[in-house]
């Protein structure tokens, strides 16, 4: 497998020889893999500058880390079991796989995800700047799930709105990734992706 560490899509797992056809249709579709056998390995390579959008991590090396895993990821399991796929979503996956793996469709489900964050990427950035835009007004009521700005300009949001705007006006210039959105807001249940996609789009109409 590629040593590559530069981007793309980690591959974690103590385990190489079950993913050479997973690698060989990501690279095919222009995703760069870099292959780890564990997470503290991944980790010291991101932090030498070797990044990653997105990660497929084994069940095994998924329940020896015990911090939070530092990008979003899929989990692959040796045989499909029912605890195996609850860990994974509580730990915050955003999707699932077990073996045996279909290359085609982890390639495919990969591909779709990396899309679909660079699509709510600008949005998502536009509603966060436009948040921290009214900076010295912004006033955030929890009880009643409004926000204040302007000259006695004041919104309700409905609860997930609320949390999604505190989440992007309390993140520096970059934006929040969409995972880490799913995980604070929806608490790792697995729901539509466009759901947030919704989200951001009323809250900027709500800001304007």
């Amino acid at each position: 497998m590629s040593s590559n560490s530069g981007g793309g899509v980690w591959i974690v797992d103590a385990e190489r020889t079950p993913y050479d056809a997973v690698e060989r249709e990501l690279t095919r579709r222009g995703h760069p893999v870099a292959y780890f056998a564990d997470l503290p390995s991944a980790e010291a390579a991101s932090g030498a500058g070797g990044a990653a959008k997105l990660a497929l991590i084994g069940c095994d090396a998924l329940a020896a880390f015990a911090g939070e895993v530092p990008l979003p990821f899929m989990s692959v399991a040796r045989q499909d079991s029912e605890g195996a796929v609850r860990t994974a979503f509580e730990r915050g996956a955003v999707d699932h796989f077990a073996a045996p793996l279909g290359a085609h469709e982890i390639a495919y489900k990969v591909h779709r995800h990396m899309a679909a964050q660079a699509a709510v990427a600008a949005p998502a950035r536009a509603a966060g700047t436009q948040a921290r835009g009214r900076a010295s007004e912004l006033h955030f009521d929890q009880t009643f799930l409004t926000v204040g700005f302007g000259q006695g300009t004041t919104v309700t949001l409905t609860p997930r709105e609320f949390q999604i705007l505190g989440l992007l006006y309390r993140a520096p210039g970059h934006g929040v990734t969409r995972a880490s959105v799913f995980v604070s807001v929806w608490s790792g249940v697995k729901v539509c992706q466009k759901v947030l996609d919704v989200h951001v789009s009323k809250l900027r109409k709500k800001l304007k």
